[in-house]
């Protein structure tokens, strides 16, 4: 006979199964709000991070072949931005 509703047999790992589900969800939305994209003047393009509140962003070297860019943040708004650094 089978049981209908058969008992986790680890129910303590689907608990924390699920926490950890839910925790790694949350970051993806918050990393989500940090994370750009970076074009150049010379069709570079990928990805960045805002660094600080002043509006830091972080790339790769490779993303960033001209000193001129523009940054689109996640709401889709489109910013200028310069190299200041490599």
């Amino acid at each position: 006979m089978i049981a209908q509703n058969p008992k986790p047999a680890f129910p303590l790992l689907n608990t924390i199964s699920s926490a950890v589900t839910n925790e790694l969800a949350n970051l993806a939305t918050q990393l989500q709000q940090c994370t750009v994209q970076v074009k150049d003047r010379y069709g570079g393009i990928g990805s960045g991070v805002i660094w600080n509140i002043n509006g830091l962003v972080i790339t790769n070297a490779h993303v960033m072949r001209s000193y001129q860019a523009t940054v689109t943040l996640a709401n889709h708004r489109v910013c200028n931005a310069i190299e200041i650094a490599r």
